[in-house]
């Protein structure tokens, strides 16, 4: 099945990547599939399923809001996204699977990669024993402010 456009244009280009992920991580191609991977590939802010939907439903309206949660959940089993439950209230998604931390700002509510602290980027990336456990997977959060809400911080206090 040809899904994508001529590969002149960057809508082509995007649309072959997007297909490409998907057939490498072993996923039936779909055009719901197809339009999610590409809105994960070009929006790197870790979308819930809400602003996944929000934005791709205007020019898709037959997306629905469990078509994605779907699409996620079966996208992070065949390891193209990793979902994530940093708040109580949202899953979130990163179409960086590479290991790496996660800070939520507390201010804005925004979610950044950033650098893994106290553990080796192989550890995290490889399955290790603690104490004779076998770790899987590490994932770590941190809660705080991000440097963009800091800077916007002091801006704010600078001309009061």
């Amino acid at each position: 099945m040809k899904v994508y456009q001529s590969e002149n244009t960057d809508t082509g280009r995007l649309r072959r990547a997007a297909t490409d992920k998907l057939r490498h991580c072993g996923v039936s191609i779909t055009h719901p599939r197809i339009y999610i991977m590409e809105y994960l590939m070009t929006h790197h802010c870790h979308p819930s399923v809400d602003d996944i939907y929000s934005a791709l439903s205007p020019d898709h309206p037959c997306l629905s809001r469990t078509t994605i949660y779907n699409t996620m959940k079966m996208l992070a089993n065949h390891g193209a996204v990793t979902l994530l439950t940093i708040d109580d209230h949202n899953i979130n998604i990163d179409e960086n699977t590479c290991p790496h931390a996660h800070l939520h700002c507390t201010h804005c509510g925004r979610i950044v990669d950033i650098p893994l602290q106290g553990i080796s980027t192989l550890q995290a990336s490889h399955a290790f024993t603690i104490d004779g456990h076998l770790v899987q997977k590490v994932h770590q959060y941190y809660k705080g402010v991000c440097l963009q809400c800091q800077e916007e911080m002091q801006t704010t206090q600078a001309f009061s």
